[in-house]
């Protein structure tokens, strides 16, 4: 009798660590696999950092057992030897069983995330052959263009198929980022389009509007709320609110290229204020100095003060060329003030980069009226979008 109360009170302790310690564990099997090292490696947010977790097992006779702990579903990658794949671990008990020679034919048992995934996959399917192929369709286009430009050929039939592949693209995009809505929507704890960051790429190329992924992800149940992806996407959506026209533009404070501290509010009641999002790579960024250049000379003496916002990740590349484009005519700053912990993947809330959304690309512009308003966004370089900032400033400058 006393020795089962001990193996009792020995398993409700085993029980209540598990739980409070949110351990998980994998055991794989795989066939045509029977030795090797599997490498299961993940993505988690604590203190402010991301960090990437590599965990790795020996394969004996096919077989290999990973523990770890979770606080919630996250996205895996399972790696052995030269094959990866993805999956949706949770922290629970699971088993794997795959083929060395068909990895992506795999069934996880034990993951409600996978599940969710797998019943997805089918609906998916069809839109997701359609993408695959439209963007070879698009790739091989370009490649025309270029070799066309090059021979100063015409470009306008090519341009024209161009713009129907682009058209058929967004149509697709649009019926994948429904399909994850719909799931959202009709199953308070679905976590998969969440934890697989789809809704946050569909949301931030704008298949999902903000007021629609706002209104969804507050109907979520408490436990998928409290995943750290779900407060990712409730702090984007905050941002993109803050930063939409009509906005008070959020203040930062920020040492520019020459180390001089400026900020934001600095120039309210005084100047117009035009954010330039832009990154040393970006060849449209680049292409688009020309005109900020003439904009500069044309309304700097009337009022128009122009801030470069770089989001580079090396400051000597990020110099460079500004010295290389003559870009110190107007403010040049870094998007965060400690670049160093940026790219060791902290997370500082003060950082431009996280009360501006750039996750769509760059170039960005932001127009900000003396009031510290913003009237006017431009989330793309084209010729279209230099003819809008000529006619606005020209109105709002004109003598």
């Amino acid at each position: 009798m006393k020795k089962t109360l001990i193996t009792f009170f020995f398993f409700l302790n085993l029980v209540g660590t598990y739980s409070y310690s949110q351990l998980f564990v994998l055991n794989g099997n795989i066939k045509m696999g029977s030795s090797g090292v599997a490498e299961l490696s993940y993505w988690k947010f604590e203190r402010q950092k991301s960090e990437q977790v590599k965990l790795t097992a020996p394969i004996k006779k096919g077989k290999f057992l990973i523990k770890g702990y979770l606080k919630e579903p996250v996205e895996a990658e399972l790696k052995i030897a030269d094959v990866k794949t993805i999956l949706y671990i949770e922290p629970t008990v699971m088993t794997l069983n795959m083929s060395y020679k068909q990895p992506d034919k795999f069934n996880l048992i034990g993951s409600k995330t996978q599940l969710e995934c797998n019943k997805l996959k089918i609906a998916k399917e069809k839109y997701d052959q359609r993408l695959e192929r439209n963007t070879l369709q698009l790739h091989l286009i370009d490649k025309k263009l270029d070799s066309l430009q090059k021979a100063n050929q015409s470009l306008t039939e090519l341009s024209i198929e161009k713009d129907m592949f682009l058209r058929q693209r967004d149509s697709t995009f649009n019926s994948l980022a429904k399909i994850m809505v719909d799931a959202v929507r009709s199953n308070r704890n679905s976590s998969y389009p969440i934890v697989s960051n789809l809704f946050s790429i569909y949301l931030s190329r704008g298949y999902i509007s903000i007021d629609t992924a706002k209104t969804i992800l507050e109907r979520l149940s408490p436990k998928v709320k409290a995943y750290q992806k779900t407060i990712e996407l409730m702090e984007y959506i905050q941002m993109k609110t803050n930063t939409s026209i009509g906005s008070i533009a959020p203040d930062f404070k920020i040492s520019d290229f020459n180390g001089k501290v400026i900020s934001l509010s600095s120039f309210r009641n005084k100047n117009y204020v035009l954010l330039d999002f832009w990154a040393s790579w970006c060849s449209p960024c680049i292409e688009g100095m020309a005109h900020l250049k003439k904009l500069h000379k044309l309304y700097y003496s009337k009022g128009l003060q122009i801030i470069g916002v770089s989001v580079d990740r090396d400051k000597e590349q990020w110099l460079a060329s500004i010295e290389k484009f003559h870009l110190s005519e107007w403010i040049q700053v870094l998007g965060v003030q400690n670049l160093k912990k940026y790219n060791d993947e902290y997370v500082n809330k003060e950082d431009i980069v996280q009360k501006y959304p750039t996750d769509g690309g760059v170039p960005i512009y932001i127009l900000i009226d003396k009031t510290g308003k913003i009237i006017a966004k431009w989330e793309v370089y084209s010729e279209e979008n230099e003819t809008e900032q000529d006619k606005l400033l020209s109105e709002i400058f004109r003598e």
